[in-house]
Order: structure tokens, then C-alpha cells, then sequence
């Protein structure tokens, strides 16, 4: 399963599992565990995960993926998380809340590299997501599909 962010000549297409890690962590770390209160646009992204397509305005969500970059910058990868909303799409057995991701699940689900921190690691959603919200459509918005 994937997710296309398309704008006015950029998009970027990208496993939903990848959005479901950077979401998890954010609020994991950022949002106290909840999520939906500093980054809205981030989140919405899912919705297309149920509605198939989703309009996010461009300029909020780079807004937020800016302060998201800022708050990774130098946190280390172990402070990846995974919900249980996440856990409950991967695997037949899940938990309550957000748990820290194995090594083994590092390396199947989405493999570290050499990413030194969540900047690091996230950089090419983080980038690629900017470059797309650079180039909205002309009512400000860029499209979220699911592929």
C-alpha cells in the first residue's frame, strides 16, 4: 500500500507504512501521545488511507514539516515509535499505545541506513514533502492519494 503527494508539477509517492513510523513518532514525542493537535496536516495525510483522496493546504504542511525537521534535528533513531493503530495493520497481535520498534523491525519495515538521527532518517519524506507543497495546486492545496 502507498501514498502519492501530488502538487503543480512535483509528487511523491511513498509507502503508507513510511507516513504511519514519521506520524507515530511525531506524536509519540512531540504531541505527549496524541495526536492531532500540533500538526493537523500531517495527520490528515491518513485520511486518504480511508477516503482514497484527501486536499491538505501546502503552505500549513510545510510549515509543519519545517517544525518537525527542527524538532528531530540531533534526536536519536531510537526514539522511532509505532502505534498500536500501526501494530494492528502489521501484525495479528498488537499493544496499547506507542512502543519503541525492535532491531528486527528496523531492518524489515523500514531499514535505518546510515541516518544518524530522525532528521536523518525521515529526510527523504521530510524533503520530498517540502518540494510538493512548494508546487500546490492553484487553490493552495496539493492532493493525497492512495495508491
Amino acid at each position: 500500500m502507498s501514498l502519492a503527494v501530488v502538487g503543480q508539477g512535483a509528487s511523491y509517492e511513498f509507502r503508507w507504512r513510511r507516513w504511519a513510523l514519521l506520524q507515530d513518532t511525531v506524536a509519540a514525542n512531540y504531541e505527549s501521545g496524541r495526536s492531532g493537535s500540533k500538526y493537523p496536516q500531517l495527520e490528515a495525510i491518513g485520511t486518504a488511507l480511508a477516503a482514497g483522496s484527501v486536499h491538505i493546504a501546502a503552505a500549513e504542511l510545510a510549515r509543519e514539516v519545517d517544525q518537525i525537521r527542527a524538532a528531530m534535528r540531533g534526536q536519536p533513531i531510537d526514539l522511532l515509535r509505532i502505534s498500536a493503530r500501526t501494530a494492528s495493520v502489521l501484525y495479528p497481535t498488537a499493544h496499547a499505545g506507542y512502543r519503541a520498534l525492535s532491531s528486527v523491525e528496523l531492518s524489515r519495515l523500514t531499514p535505518v541506513g546510515d541516518a544518524k538521527d530522525l532528521t536523518e532518517y525521515f529526510a527523504s519524506m521530510l524533503d520530498s514533502l517540502s518540494e510538493v507543497c512548494a508546487k500546490p495546486a492553484a487553490d493552495g492545496t496539493i492532493e493525497v492519494l492512495d495508491g
